[in-house]
């Protein structure tokens, strides 16, 4: 009797459906090593893939990064859309501590997005082509913010949203790096004089 023809589901992905496994596993070997430790064997080792499988898809590993930078801004944003929706049921004396909530989330079960995210905005920073993509990203990163601030009945000017905004960021980076149990409370604490500044 002829064997059966090998599920579809176990076949290696086709088109485009294997450009963002090879972008997914850019962003897990980047987790890992950096940009500057990437390369196309690590990245076709990841995705369970031939190395002429990642060079048909992206000619040389900037390729990679561009494209790996553009597919954990469009994740993160993804991820900003549910706690948007969350952050309808705020209020103006929840908002430290929901903010201290997002900075929890990043440095724990969010933790190795963080990482990743953090890493390509400092290859952003070395590489002008990538800044176009690293700036869409801020913009909108500054305007969940300001959705946040109207969801709390604050003015929410763009100041303020990317002030609150570079508050997170900066709070989530230091506790990334941080020995020791997160304090929700503490980085809320922290975070308060400056909700009351801007959503008085």
């Amino acid at each position: 009797m002829a064997s059966a023809a090998p599920n579809a589901a176990a076949r290696p992905p086709r088109g485009e459906a294997r450009r963002t496994l090879i972008t997914e596993a850019a962003l897990a070997v980047i987790s890992r090593v950096g940009p500057d430790g990437l390369t196309h064997r690590l990245v076709a080792t990841e995705a369970g893939l031939p190395v002429a499988a990642t060079t048909y898809w992206f000619a040389s590993k900037e390729d990679i990064v561009c494209a790996a930078l553009e597919h954990a801004a469009e994740r993160d944003l993804r991820h900003l859309d549910t706690v948007r929706e969350a952050s309808r049921a705020w209020t103006r004396d929840t908002l430290a501590d929901e903010l201290a909530g997002m900075v929890e989330d990043a440095c724990t079960t969010r933790r190795e997005h963080a990482v990743v995210d953090y890493a390509l905005w400092v290859e952003a920073l070395r590489r002008p082509e990538l800044r176009p993509v690293a700036r869409r990203w801020i913009d909108a990163y500054a305007e969940f913010f300001a959705s946040v601030l109207r969801n709390v009945g604050a003015p929410a000017t763009s100041a303020d949203a990317r002030l609150v905004g570079a508050a997170v960021d900066g709070l989530t980076s230091h506790h990334l790096v941080a020995d020791g149990a997160f304090h929700r409370a503490a980085v809320a604490a922290q975070l308060a004089p400056l909700v009351a500044a801007v959503a008085g």
